[in-house]
């Protein structure tokens, strides 16, 4: 069994720990995402051949090569890069995880890792992932304690790229889309030289640039090869080597939609209009590297050690909170400061009716709630809760909704300590 791919997942926190993170301390839980990578796959394999080539430079990743005499060869891409900021042209920090390993490992059967990279605050808000190394799915931080009755587990929500075939729009201006439709239009109409259109590298003629397009759409265009990355499902590599694309994620509002059980969602909501491919030359590298880690030494969560701690089950079913537990856990974040937690809006998830009271009637859950919680906690919930609404398919949940409820007015308690430096 599994959880949700686009959902709430839970695990036990000591599953992941490593070398360089911690679950247990707040503040290592909270400022970190979990890729789950293969960590020892090459981009290409040569048999008692020296003369082997990256497919493609990179403007970040460099070049790791294995190539003993009398042995097979490969080579793969080094660095691993996550890069922070508000958009591609204004990135502020960027983290390196160093792919190392031993000959012997590069040989081995596939092994997947959990590697902890930094998240961005919510003020700088995206983040952004170098294809270099094959990603099959992305972890972010829900609940540090899923429940009272399961003190050990945390919770997380994920995007699982390996379970089907992943479709990633592509960054497009209103010129852009607007030659896919064409190059689509054509298509249909059995033009030919369209068959590999890609609209960043593209094929379309002088004379097609006077061609208004046939089809039009109501609502959101659907996704295909003219305005997404369309990668087929792969259930070994998820994404796979992709070293001309960058991913940007808009993290908050990715993690709020997916924070939202399945069943409470609007139909129409795709967690991956919140992804973005980019083209890797066009995302400016930062000057100053804030982290550089590596992925050797139990720098990471083997596979192995997560299935062993779990017994097997790597993760359960989401279940409903226990509403006495929450205000504990929340009011002990305060402990680590609010500053420093950049999702804090999405714990409401830990209790689906309070989260929903938040969502429905923000006036009447501060009322009812403003005994057991702090103004910092009542106001972060509130906040998130605002965009979460859009979210929500209303109708299920409850037959009306206050549209024009006040947001809380609250001042800011100073946390028990200094926060710690984040990105």
């Amino acid at each position: 069994m599994d959880s949700d791919p686009e959902g709430t997942c839970w695990i036990e926190r000591a599953a992941i720990k490593t070398n360089i993170y911690d679950p247990d301390e707040p503040e290592q839980f909270w400022t970190h995402a979990i890729l789950e990578v293969v960590i020892n796959a090459s981009c290409a394999h040569s048999y008692y051949n020296n003369d082997t080539h990256l497919p493609m430079y990179h403007p970040r990743a460099g070049e790791q090569r294995w190539n003993p005499r009398a042995r097979d060869a490969y080579v793969r891409y080094k660095y691993l890069t996550i890069l922070y900021g508000p958009d591609k042209r204004n990135l502020k920090r960027y983290q390196q995880v160093h792919g190392n390993f031993s000959y012997w490992m590069m040989r081995n059967s596939s092994v997947i890792g959990y590697v902890p990279v930094l998240l961005p605050t919510k003020e700088k808000g995206k983040m952004y992932l170098d294809l270099t190394f094959p990603i099959r799915g992305i972890f972010f931080p829900l609940a540090q304690k899923a429940a009272a009755k399961f003190p050990t587990m945390c919770k997380f929500v994920r995007l699982d790229f390996k379970r089907l075939a992943v479709k990633i729009p592509y960054e497009m201006n209103d010129e852009q889309k607007r030659m896919a439709q064409i190059a689509r239009s054509m298509e249909r109409e059995g033009s030919a030289g369209l068959s590999d259109f890609g609209m960043l590298g593209g094929m379309i003629t002088k004379n097609a640039t006077n061609i208004t397009p046939k089809t039009t759409f109501e609502g959101p265009e659907p996704l295909d090869k003219y305005n997404a990355l369309c990668l087929q499902q792969n259930v070994e590599f998820g994404l796979g080597y992709q070293p001309k694309w960058t991913i940007e994620f808009d993290v908050v509002p990715l993690v709020i939609l997916l924070a939202i059980p399945r069943k409470d969602r609007h139909p129409d909501d795709d967690p991956y209009k919140y992804l973005r491919a980019i083209e890797a030359m066009d995302v400016r590298t930062p000057l100053s590297v804030t982290l550089s880690t590596h992925m050797e030494d139990e720098n990471y969560a083997d596979l192995a050690q997560v299935l062993k701690i779990t017994q097997g089950v790597s993760f359960e079913y989401d279940k409903a909170g226990d509403l006495n537990f929450l205000p504990d856990l929340l009011n002990g974040l305060l402990t680590f400061g609010l500053s420093c937690i950049p999702l804090i809006g999405p714990l409401i998830s830990c209790a689906e009716q309070m989260a929903y009271d938040a969502i429905i009637n923000p006036d009447k859950f501060s009322g009812d709630n403003d005994a057991d919680l702090t103004k910092d906690i009542i106001g972060a919930i509130l906040d998130t809760a605002l965009e979460a609404k859009d979210h929500l398919n209303i109708g299920k949940v409850s037959k009306g909704i206050t549209r024009n409820s006040k947001k809380v007015q609250f001042k800011t308690i100073q946390p028990l300590h200094k926060p710690v430096s984040r990105l």
